[in-house]
């Protein structure tokens, strides 16, 4: 059986990213996203990035 997709489903999160990316390139802010496992070490890095 084959199912048929007519809508994308991430054309939301996309086109609230396309506009997150606008604003921030005419504020000219530098923008990262860290994404991994929890204890990774995402705040550690945050931490020592800050000082």
């Amino acid at each position: 059986m084959k199912v048929k997709v007519v809508t994308r489903i991430l054309e939301a999160n996309e086109r609230i990213a396309a506009e997150n990316r606008r604003l921030f390139d005419e504020a000219r802010v530098y923008v990262i996203n860290l994404m991994s496992a929890p204890g990774a070490g995402k705040t550690s890095l945050l931490e020592k990035t800050i000082k």
